[in-house]
């Protein structure tokens, strides 16, 4: 029913999971760059190029998301419907890594590459490992 608060039935998520997750929230930075699809560098797609150096840096991770919509400065409105211009949808790197690495990395970044936008946030995480101390 609406308005319930969720209740889950037996064990939580964690233990059912062999999950441990951190006491203490870790205070990291969570970089996110946009582009605009079909942006290339050196003919090959401009987010695997900072993909690949971000783990050449030794960031923690970083991962790659495709918007369904978005406008830029132009403020024209790209979809994936189908008589929509789908090849400029917008394209999203988030990297959560410690604040000194972030902006180390962000600096070795050319002003030439196409780049809509780069955020630095201050975020908490928590670290969730499974039970025998592997990272997830």
């Amino acid at each position: 029913m609406l308005g319930d608060t969720y209740q889950p039935m037996g064990s939580s998520f964690a233990e059912s999971t062999s999950l441990a997750v951190s006491d203490k929230p870790l205070s990291l930075c969570r970089l996110t760059i946009t582009l605009r699809n079909g942006a290339l560098w050196h003919h090959k797609p401009l987010y695997s190029e900072i993909i690949q150096r971000a783990r050449g840096y030794g960031l923690s991770g970083a991962g790659v998301f495709v918007g369904a919509a978005g406008f830029g400065s132009d403020g024209v409105i790209h979809t994936t419907r189908i008589l929509s211009l789908s090849d400029h949808l917008p394209i999203m790197i988030v990297v959560i890594d410690e604040e000194s690495k972030i902006r180390g990395f962000v600096q070795r970044l050319e002003a030439s590459m196409e780049i809509e936008t780069a955020t630095i946030e201050h975020v908490q995480a928590l670290r969730v490992r499974q039970s025998n101390g592997v990272p997830r």
